[in-house]
């Protein structure tokens, strides 16, 4: 995920992101401009305009269900990259 938000990024979107835990590569990310929060909860959505997901986030996660239920579009990960290129 963390190489679709520098492309995004690179291309002129505003990224924002979430993971369990705090690691170097989200420090890198935050360097470059990409706001990046180290927990899951569904105000982490409170800017979004599309939620994009990785294989390993179901539809029963938090932030997940919160961007159904806001009716924002859900993309996986591989479908985003698709639109990139």
């Amino acid at each position: 995920m963390s190489a679709l938000a520098r492309l995004l990024t690179q291309k002129g979107c505003r990224v924002q992101g979430s993971d369990q835990k705090e690691s170097a590569l989200i420090l890198e990310l935050r360097k470059e401009g990409i706001s990046v929060q180290t927990h899951h909860c569904k105000e982490n959505l409170f800017s979004a305009d599309i939620v994009g997901f990785s294989t390993d986030i179901g539809v029963d996660h938090v932030e997940r269900k919160e961007a159904i239920s806001l009716g924002l579009p859900t993309f996986h990960r591989s479908d985003l990259l698709d639109q990139c290129m």
